[in-house]
């Protein structure tokens, strides 16, 4: 039985084509359970800052972790203006 690599917990089914494909390299399965933890990851970034979290199209890490740190501090800004 092969493990998940990215969750360690869950075994993979030994066809391929039953995992999930990893959004993080396009190459490696994931379970199912690590599969619609990256597609809700990938959402909610895209969401917020207009740049998936995995995909050809974030140029780097940084890039969205950057966008994330300023759509948290923005959404901290319109809470605390709201309470006036």
């Amino acid at each position: 039985m092969i493990e998940c690599p990215r969750c360690n917990h869950q075994t993979l089914d030994e066809t391929p084509s039953r995992n999930a494909l990893s959004r993080a390299d396009n190459e490696s399965y994931v379970c199912s359970d690590c599969g619609t933890e990256e597609a809700m990851l990938d959402y909610a970034c895209y969401a917020a800052t207009g740049h998936p979290f995995y995909g050809h199209f974030v140029t780097s890490v940084t890039r969205t972790i950057d966008s994330l740190i300023g759509f948290a501090l923005l959404m901290k800004g319109r809470n605390k203006d709201a309470g006036r």
